[in-house]
C-alpha cells in the first residue's frame, strides 16, 4: 500500500507531544459512534452531539483517582480524525485526566487543572479542535478569512519579500486572539530580561505591529490540517530542499522520512495546522509570502493600539 493510500492518525507519543503516524484505512475505524463528518461545502450543515467536559473524579488520600475523559473525533471522509474540544471551551485539555480548559484558564503560560491537579507549564498543553474553528476545514471559509501576524518589525510586509521565492520565510499567522497572546508573550519575556539585567534604566515598552493578511484566491492549501509542530515546521523551501538532502545517506537509504514529513505542506501556499501554544485549538497557518496580501498593518504600543 503506498503512502498516498495512508491515513495520517493523530496520537500522543511516549513524551506526551501530540504528533500523527501513518497507518492502514482499517486502523481508523472507530470503535464507537462518532461525530458528523465535517461539511464538505461552505454552508452545509451538520449535527454535533454534546460532549462531555471534566472528568470524573475520585480523590482519595490527597491523589485524582478518576477516569480520565474520553473525547469525541471529528469524522472526514469517514475515518476519525482530530478530537473535538465541547463548544464554548478552549482547545486545550489536561494530558493527565482530559479535562478540557475553558478559554478564560489558559490565558496565561501556567495552568493548573482544577479537576485532577496537574500543573502544565510553559503554554503547551495537548489539545483538540475548537469546536468555532472547525469552519476552518473548508478551503473556501479558510481563504476569505482574514489572518493575522504580530512582529516588532515595522518592515515586515518588505522584509520577507527580499529574497527569491525559495530562501523567503514562511510565516505563521493565526486568529487575532493567537496575535494579542503572542504579544503578550514577547512583552512578558522583554520585561523578565530587564529585571534580571539589574539595569537602572527605566524599561522601554515594546512597539508591535499588527498585519492583516488575506490569501489570494489561487493560493494552493494543503489537504492536510496537521499539528503544531512549532520549531520542527518548515522555515524555508531553501531548508526544506536541504533537510531532505542531508537525509540521504551514501547508499541511497534514508535516516528519517523528512521528505515524508514536509509532503504535508504546501510550500509556495498556506498549510493549516490546529494551534497549541496561543489560542488554544484554534486553526493557524504556515504560509509563503507568495500565497498572500497584507490589506492592513496596526502599531500596537504597549499593548495599546495606536
Amino acid at each position: 500500500m503506498g503512502l498516498k493510500n495512508l491515513l495520517r492518525k493523530p496520537i500522543i507519543d511516549k513524551n506526551g507531544k501530540a504528533t500523527t503516524v501513518l497507518v492502514r484505512p482499517e486502523e481508523m475505524v472507530a470503535k464507537k459512534p462518532m461525530l458528523a463528518s465535517i461539511p464538505r461545502r461552505v454552508g452545509e450543515s451538520y449535527d454535533i452531539p454534546e460532549i462531555p467536559t471534566t472528568a470524573k473524579a475520585d480523590w482519595e488520600h490527597g491523589s485524582y483517582s478518576g477516569t480520565k475523559l474520553e473525547h469525541e473525533r471529528m469524522l472526514i471522509n469517514g475515518y476519525p480524525t482530530w478530537e473535538l474540544a465541547p463548544a464554548g471551551y478552549s482547545g486545550a485539555y489536561c494530558g493527565r485526566c482530559g479535562s478540557f480548559f475553558e478559554e478564560d484558564e489558559v490565558t496565561g503560560r501556567d495552568v493548573t487543572c482544577t479537576t485532577c491537579g496537574y500543573s502544565h507549564w510553559g503554554g503547551h498543553m495537548q489539545t483538540a479542535v475548537r469546536m468555532s474553528d472547525i469552519k476552518f476545514f473548508d478551503e473556501a471559509v479558510t481563504r476569505r478569512t482574514p489572518w493575522y501576524h504580530i512582529t516588532t518589525k515595522a518592515n515586515w510586509g518588505n522584509d520577507i519579500t527580499k529574497d527569491d521565492l525559495e530562501h523567503q520565510p514562511l510565516v505563521h499567522v493565526g486568529s487575532l486572539e493567537a496575535a494579542e497572546r503572542r504579544m503578550r508573550d514577547l512583552t512578558e519575556d522583554h520585561e523578565r530580561r530587564h529585571q534580571y539585567s539589574k539595569s537602572t534604566k527605566p524599561l522601554k515598552p515594546l512597539t508591535f505591529y499588527c498585519y492583516t493578511i488575506q490569501l489570494k484566491s489561487d493560493a494552493p492549501i494543503a489537504n492536510s490540517v496537521v499539528n503544531d509542530y512549532d520549531s520542527a515546521a518548515p522555515t524555508s523551501v531553501a531548508e526544506v530542499e536541504q533537510a531532505i538532502l542531508d537525509d540521504i545517506q551514501e547508499d541511497g537509504t534514508r535516516y528519517d522520512d523528512k521528505d515524508e514529513f514536509y509532503s504535508m505542506y504546501e510550500l509556495y501556499g498556506a498549510t493549516r495546522y490546529i494551534n497549541q501554544y496561543e489560542d488554544h485549538g484554534s486553526v493557524s497557518l504556515v504560509a509563503h509570502p507568495s500565497s498572500f496580501e497584507i490589506t492592513e498593518r496596526v502599531k500596537w504600543t504597549g499593548g495599546v493600539l495606536s
